[in-house]
């Protein structure tokens, strides 16, 4: 099963900062061809799915620390049945974006 591009979200709304408008926005701040910043892009989020699929936890400085975190056993008698909760990817902000957010 391959990665989902970024690109082919079905949700486009205005409330969103979408892979679109990140690599025109980027492209524009750097003086950039737009394909050089989405194939940066993209190797970010290939190397960062790659870093979480092995266990690893993925700081960014500036943004955060992004991990997996499994969730608390819901049965854990022998033989009881129960929906086992996914695993979650949780991003803990760094103070740095919290300020810039104004958060």
């Amino acid at each position: 099963m391959s990665p989902r591009d970024p690109e082919d979200s079905p949700a486009r709304r205005e409330d969103v900062l979408d892979f679109a408008t990140l690599v025109e926005t980027l492209a524009q701040q750097q003086k950039l061809p737009d394909s050089k910043i989405r194939a940066v892009l993209r190797g970010l989020f290939a190397l960062t799915a790659e870093g979480l699929k092995s266990g690893k936890a993925v700081r960014i400085r500036g943004l955060g620390l992004l991990q997996v975190r499994e969730p608390a056993a819901a049965n854990q008698r022998p033989g009881a049945s129960g929906r086992v909760p996914a695993k979650r990817i949780v991003l803990s902000a760094e103070k740095a974006l919290k300020v810039a957010a104004g958060l």
